[in-house]
C-alpha cells in the first residue's frame, strides 16, 4: 500500500473478524518459530551433568541425626540455572502460543486453525500425535498447581533400626526439551504458517473487493481506527 493513509475504518463483518483472526494466528506461529530457533540456540549451550550422577533423582534429608545424603549432585552455579530458566521460558511460551493457534475464533468457523488443517499441511498419523502431545504439554506447562520441572515428595528417613533420624524431601526432575523435540514442533510450526500465509492474501483480497464498493458516507458511518503508535503518556 503506497497511499498515504488519512483513516482507518472498523470492520465488524465476518470477513473482516477472520482476517484479523488469520493475522493473530500468524504471529503465534511466528513466535512458536522464534522460541524454537532460540531453544536450538540455548540446548546446544546447555552443560551436561557427570556422567556419575544420575539424571532426574535427589534427595534431601533434614534431622538432628541426618546423614549427608549419598550421591547427592552438586547444586548447579548461577550459570547453569540462568540456562534453565532460559530454555524452560522459550520452551513454556512456544507451547502456549501453538495452542492459541488453534483456540476458537473470533466468531465460530474464522480464522483459527483446526484439525482439518493440520491435516492438510501433514496428512499422516505422526503429525496429529505430535500435536496431540504438545496440547497436553502445554495443559502441563499452564497448570496452575503442578510443577512441570519436578515432583518432590517428603517421608520419614529412618536408620537401620527402624528409628526416625530426620525428614527426606525426594524429587525427581523431568526430562528437560531436547533438540529433537524442538526440530519437529518447529517443522509442524512452519508448515501451518505457510498455509495461515496464503489463507491471509486470499481473505485480504477478497475484503478489499467487498468494501472497494461502499460509498464515502457508508465508509464514514464506521467507526475509525487509531492507526498512530501510543503515546509514552497513555501507557502510564
Amino acid at each position: 500500500m503506497t497511499a498515504d493513509l488519512t483513516h482507518v475504518r472498523a470492520l465488524l463483518s465476518p470477513e473482516a473478524l477472520e482476517l484479523a483472526d488469520l493475522y493473530a494466528v500468524f504471529d503465534e506461529l511466528e513466535v512458536v518459530l522464534r522460541c524454537c530457533e532460540r531453544l536450538m540456540v540455548e540446548i546446544e549451550r546447555r552443560p551436561q551433568p557427570p556422567e556419575e550422577v544420575q539424571e532426574g533423582d535427589r534427595t534431601r534429608i533434614e534431622g538432628a541425626d541426618a546423614p549427608d545424603a549419598p550421591d547427592a549432585p552438586d547444586a548447579p552455579d548461577a550459570g547453569d540455572d540462568n540456562d534453565g530458566v532460559v530454555i524452560e521460558g522459550l520452551w513454556t511460551l512456544a507451547l502456549l502460543s501453538y495452542r492459541r493457534a488453534f483456540a476458537p475464533g473470533a466468531l465460530p468457523g474464522t480464522g483459527r486453525l483446526t484439525g482439518d488443517d493440520l491435516q492438510a499441511v501433514q496428512p499422516d498419523a505422526a503429525a496429529t500425535e505430535w500435536h496431540d502431545l504438545l496440547l497436553r504439554l502445554r495443559a502441563h506447562h499452564a497448570h496452575e498447581r503442578l510443577n512441570p520441572r519436578e515432583e518432590f515428595a517428603a517421608g520419614a528417613a529412618q536408620e537401620e533400626g527402624g528409628r526416625v533420624v530426620g525428614i527426606a524431601v525426594t524429587s525427581r526432575r523431568q526430562p528437560p526439551v531436547d533438540d529433537v523435540t524442538v526440530r519437529q514442533t518447529g517443522a509442524l510450526a512452519y508448515s501451518l504458517r505457510q498455509l495461515v500465509g496464503r489463507r491471509i492474501s486470499e481473505s485480504e483480497a477478497a475484503l478489499l473487493e467487498s468494501v472497494s464498493s461502499l460509498s464515502r458516507n457508508e465508509l464514514d458511518a464506521l467507526a475509525p481506527l487509531d492507526i498512530a503508535p501510543p503515546s509514552a503518556a497513555s501507557l502510564n
